[in-house]
Order: C-alpha cells, then sequence, then structure tokens
C-alpha cells in the first residue's frame, strides 16, 4: 500500500471514530460472569501464566503475556466486551482483549498500556509483537476501579475503547486496519503482572451489534466516496526532458488524481490521446506509486495537444488536456 493512500485512510478513519456502537437491547451471543467460580477457559500465548477464578472474578495471578481463550469456535467478525480492573498492588497495568487467535501466537490484542494511559493495538505473529497504532492518551485509568472494555473486528477494520463502569459508553477511542483477518478465538489478556481481573465477559458472533457497526460501516464508506467524487480531481505532467529508448525519443507523462489537496490513487480506465495515437491503461489503485501514474509517449514531431481521459473506479470521469 502506498504512503499517500495510508495517510489519507488514517484521517479518513479518524474523522468517523467519534461515531459510536452501543450494544443496549442487542443480546450477545456469549456472556460469563463467573459467578459459579469456575472457569474452563484454555491458555494462550504463555502456558505459564497462572489464573485463578475467586470472588466471582477471573484473576491473572502472574504471567508475563498469558491470555484466556473464551470457549467458542474461531470467529473473523466478532464483538468482545468485558469488565476489568488493575489491582493497586499490581506492579503493571496492562491488559486487553485477544482477537482472531490461532495456533502459533498469532492473534491481535486491544491493550490498555500504563505507561503511556492509552489504548493500543498490538499484532502478534507467530509469537512476534508489532506495537500500534496508539489512541488518545491520558484515558486517567485508576487502581483498583472497574472499567468496561470494547474491542471489535469487523473484516479489515478494529476498534478499541475504554470507559468506567457505569458511565456512558463513549465513541470508539482507537481506530485502525489490521493485516490479520483469518478466524481465530477471542479472550482476555494480562500482561507483565499479576493483579489483573475480569468480569462480565460478552460477546457479539453475529447479526445483531454486528450488523449495526456494518450499517454504521457502510454508511461512513459512502459518505467518503461521496466527498472523495465532489473532490476528485485530475492533474497532467509532462516531463521537460525527452528521453531515448529502444523504440527512440520519448517523452514521461505523470498522471496524478488529488483529492482535497493530497495525492489519492484510484482505480480506473485511463486514455491518453495524442496526434494519431492513443494509449489505454487499465489501473488498479497498487499500481500507482506514491500517488502518481507514469508512462511515455513517443516524442511527436512538432507540438502537440495531449488528452487524457479517466473514468475511475468511483463513477466519475476526469478530463485534461
Amino acid at each position: 500500500m502506498n504512503c499517500a493512500r495510508c495517510c489519507l485512510t488514517s484521517l479518513v478513519l479518524v474523522a468517523f471514530a467519534a461515531l459510536p456502537v452501543s450494544a443496549q437491547g442487542l443480546s450477545p451471543d456469549f456472556t460469563e460472569d463467573f459467578s459459579a467460580n469456575v472457569i474452563h477457559w484454555p491458555q494462550y500465548i504463555d502456558q505459564e501464566g497462572e489464573w485463578e477464578v475467586a470472588d466471582g472474578v477471573l484473576r491473572a495471578k502472574n504471567g508475563r503475556d498469558s491470555a484466556r481463550l473464551v470457549e467458542l469456535e474461531p470467529l473473523t467478525d466478532v464483538i468482545i466486551e468485558a469488565e476489568v480492573r488493575a489491582l493497586a498492588a499490581a506492579s503493571r497495568k496492562c491488559f486487553g482483549l485477544v482477537m482472531r487467535a490461532r495456533k502459533g501466537n498469532s492473534c491481535i490484542v486491544l491493550r490498555y498500556y500504563d505507561n503511556t494511559d492509552s489504548l493500543e493495538l498490538l499484532s502478534y505473529t507467530d509469537g512476534k509483537v508489532d506495537r500500534g497504532p496508539f489512541g488518545p492518551k491520558g484515558i486517567g485509568l485508576r487502581p483498583d476501579r472497574w472499567y468496561r472494555m470494547k474491542a471489535a473486528v469487523i473484516g479489515n477494520e478494529f476498534f478499541g475503547k475504554i470507559w468506567p463502569s457505569g458511565a456512558e459508553e463513549p465513541a470508539w477511542q482507537l481506530r485502525t486496519t489490521v493485516q490479520q483477518v483469518r478466524a481465530g478465538r477471542v479472550g482476555v489478556i494480562a500482561q507483565d503482572s499479576g493483579g489483573i481481573e475480569f468480569n462480565e465477559v460478552r460477546v457479539w458472533t453475529g447479526g445483531g451489534l454486528i450488523d449495526r457497526q456494518r450499517r454504521i460501516m457502510a454508511a461512513e464508506k459512502a459518505t467518503r466516496e461521496r466527498k472523495l467524487r465532489e473532490s476528485l480531481k485530475i492533474m497532467v505532467v509532462v516531463s521537460p526532458v525527452v528521453q531515448q529508448s529502444v523504440k527512440g525519443a520519448v517523452r514521461r507523462v505523470d498522471v496524478v488524481t488529488v483529492a482535497n489537496g493530497e495525492r489519492h490513487p484510484v482505480g480506473g480506465s485511463l486514455s491518453v490521446s495524442f496526434g494519431g495515437t492513443k494509449r489505454e491503461f487499465v489501473l488498479e489503485e497498487s499500481d500507482v506509486v506514491y500517488g502518481v501514474h507514469s508512462f511515455t509517449v513517443p516524442e511527436p514531431r512538432r507540438a502537440t495537444r495531449l488528452q487524457v481521459t479517466y473514468d475511475t473506479a468511483l463513477d466519475k470521469k476526469l478530463e485534461a488536456s
């Protein structure tokens, strides 16, 4: 993925992060409140982690990276929410929600990170961890206080939030895209210490809340594409330098699509006419390097008008000459 698209995608996601999704009135497909004081969830990542169920909560007693997975089949699109608190006696207060967990310690994690007092995304691949991005810093998490933590992954989009139990549920605080799109299991994780407690774990596996989030995402996409069509323009730059090739003298032509003053690659059918020559290209976004599609045309013997027509994948025709 090219840099220009990455930057624009990140900005778009931030712009829509304020749209909340609430679980009110939509029953989860899985619940666990640990009132039976027993757990059968398998351990994950760190087999040496020690967990217990006592006083109606699931408690991580120690472990560097220690997780427990709920008793559900692997899922691709899922939402998980849990109540969690970090005890004041805990040396570190890092914890989170695990999603798309597969064998070989490959998963994604919404983590609360105590050093920055923020949420962040962790991506495990064969046990190796990539960090980021971070959500807003300064959450103000307080030891011994219960919080609700929620994460969702739908397609390649990932969402996360945390808020004090009993308070109004906020909008998503962290939103980004992920590369891991294979189905996996969900669960909870504690890191670098004991003294992390979980309660009231709820999971939505399809329909209901997930369908609502999909509708929100579809509406966002439609709005983004509408705004993109409105602002999308094309720029054509012909190099002043004549180059020599095995077929003779040629001139390089750069075609750039621009939205809101930034390069924004978009797929489509590009037609170039000059003199009696016509060239056509079918482009994907991945064919565009740093927002520019470059090609060469034979150097004409005299000044010749170059006409460019681009039928974009966004159903908008762009023209320049």
